[in-house]
């Protein structure tokens, strides 16, 4: 815990920040910064509080929900977690920020509500459903590997994941750096 007299000077430089940071593209990312040094300093009240402020005003509000989430989740509110975690994937735009997003809500579940199978799985189908182009290299291919390991350590048997995975990898170039990503997820793992 910080010394009061350093929580309080602390907590007016951020403030600060975040008033003169007036642009919407700046501020996001002080924002977050703010965030993470609120976070650092295990000061949740007061990042809870600038998250909440940000979310009717920012371009990518999805980004705060994940961070309450991640503060839901830390004080032991698996409930409002999954509540967050849902709230940032259907806020979320873009084919590759959606699958990312929802990925991330997807082993919330699997994390805070495992029992919630139909759930899980629909969730997991509608992802694949839209699996973004460049599915297997990049931040899309780093993000199903997360997901399709969660998946897999919940049920090994989660064959119908595997098997749409499966085919979109057959569209791939035979020897392509997709296709030999793609096959990566079927090894199995040591």
């Amino acid at each position: 815990m910080l010394p009061s007299s350093f929580a309080t000077q602390l907590r007016g430089e951020l403030v600060a920040a975040s008033e003169r940071t007036t642009n919407a593209y700046a501020r996001q990312s002080v924002i977050n910064q703010i965030d993470y040094i609120y976070q650092q300093a295990r000061m949740t009240d007061d990042t809870r509080t600038l998250l909440l402020a940000e979310l009717d005003t920012s371009l990518s509000p999805y980004y705060f929900m994940s961070s309450l989430a991640t503060l839901a989740e830390e004080g032991g509110d698996a409930s409002e977690a999954i509540e967050w975690r849902l709230k940032a994937y259907e806020s979320s735009v873009g084919t590759a920020t959606r699958f990312q997003w929802g990925a991330s809500y997807a082993r919330a579940l699997l994390r805070l509500a495992p029992e919630r199978r139909d759930n899980i799985l629909e969730l997991s189908q509608a992802l694949l459903a839209e699996l973004p182009e460049g599915a297997f290299v990049g931040r899309n291919f780093r993000v199903l590997v997360r997901l399709n390991t969660a998946l897999m350590a919940w049920d090994q048997d989660v064959q119908i994941f595997t098997d749409r995975v499966r085919q979109r990898c057959a569209t791939e170039e035979p020897d392509s750096r997709s296709y030999l990503n793609c096959q990566t997820l079927f090894e199995p793992s040591e």
